[in-house]
């Protein structure tokens, strides 16, 4: 919670503004996976609680159409590349903002001990956990492909095509071929606001190097080759 409040992902709601009416307050709790990577402990939103009106956040929102290519369409294109590389955003729903009108509705009580005064925020961006969340990340990433694409067509071919939610799988004939269309993924993304991470290939001497994103050599050895 501390790190939503220092990116800003959240803000303290004006106490003019705490009893204003319609709102939604979303109970949470902390989920903790010592075994994970990146994430050890995240923060889970719950917004099929039901209100004291007896209806949820969830109940009153749009899930929205499916926007992207199903996996089984994005795995088997994935698997006749000769060179393939996967990634993916992170923190993606928390890279898009929702419109000021909604936060009140995205409201929570937070306080950093248990002897301090309660607090009530406004998340400020997409919240997982929320019904519409999948189409308003996916749509916002196909809008991206569609503002930016003239400038890196190779990336927003792969955005429309390879990407599933967050994780793209994507490849090509030669590793200059996959290089190429990687950094420019990296650099269509990073115009959004969005940061690729987890780069992994089936080349040895592939590698991502960008304003935002370190170079990572990944070598797989006999896991992805042919």
């Amino acid at each position: 919670m501390e790190e939503y409040i220092r990116l800003n992902h959240c803000k303290e709601t004006p106490e003019s503004e705490v009893s204003s009416s319609p709102n939604f307050y979303l109970p949470h709790h902390a989920i903790l996976k010592p075994t994970s990577s990146s994430t050890k402990l995240r923060t889970v939103f719950d917004a099929s609680a039901k209100s004291s009106s007896g209806v949820s956040l969830n109940d009153l929102l749009m899930i929205g159409p499916a926007v992207q290519d199903s996996l089984l369409n994005i795995v088997m294109r994935f698997r006749i590349h000769r060179y393939v590389f996967s990634s993916d955003i992170s923190k993606m729903y928390r890279q898009i903002s929702i419109h000021d009108d909604d936060k009140k509705f995205h409201r929570i009580i937070w306080r950093k001990h248990p002897t301090d005064s309660l607090q009530t925020y406004d998340l400020t961006t997409v919240t997982y956990g929320t019904a519409s969340a999948p189409f308003a990340a996916t749509r916002t990433l196909n809008q991206l492909a569609a503002d930016e694409g003239s400038k890196f067509p190779l990336a927003a071919a792969i955005v429309v095509k390879d990407f599933y939610v967050d994780d793209v799988l994507s490849g090509g004939d030669s590793v200059n071929e996959i290089q190429t269309a990687a950094e420019q993924l990296t650099q269509l993304l990073d115009s959004g606001g969005f940061q690729l991470h987890k780069w992994c290939s089936n080349s040895a001497v592939f590698g991502i190097n960008s304003r935002r994103a370190t170079r990572e050599a990944i070598n797989f050895g006999n896991k992805w080759s042919k």
